[in-house]
């Protein structure tokens, strides 16, 4: 019978992760645990930095490079060719390497705000 749990395995971030919400916050952890979980994409380590990563289980490949997702980052950026940017609006926050990268290299470059 399938009930729509599935145990992932090889997913030491989201375990560990659970781990201290079932220690600190028990009532939440409960409506995670009884939440469907999706396989299609897991949250695991990559290359010898263990950078947090998207993994495709289908397409058997990482969504960042596995090695240096910093890198592939800065070159999107370059593409981007950003000369003036008073206000900076991100659609959705992934796992957050882009909103780090801009804060950390591109907002004062650009004249980004902070209100």
């Amino acid at each position: 019978m399938n009930t729509g749990k599935v145990h992932i395995e090889n997913n030491s971030i989201y375990d560990k992760n659970m781990l201290v919400l079932r220690e600190f916050y028990p009532e939440i952890a409960a409506r995670v645990d009884a939440c469907p979980v999706h396989v299609d994409y897991l949250m695991k380590g990559s290359g010898v930095n263990q950078w947090v990563n998207l993994y495709s289980v289908k397409n058997n490949q990482y969504y960042y490079n596995e090695e240096e997702p910093l890198k592939e980052i800065e070159k999107q950026f370059q593409d981007l060719k950003i000369k003036n940017a008073r206000i900076a609006v991100f659609l959705g926050f992934g796992l957050g390497y882009e909103v780090r990268h801009y804060a950390e290299f591109y907002a004062q470059r650009c004249r980004t705000e902070l209100f």
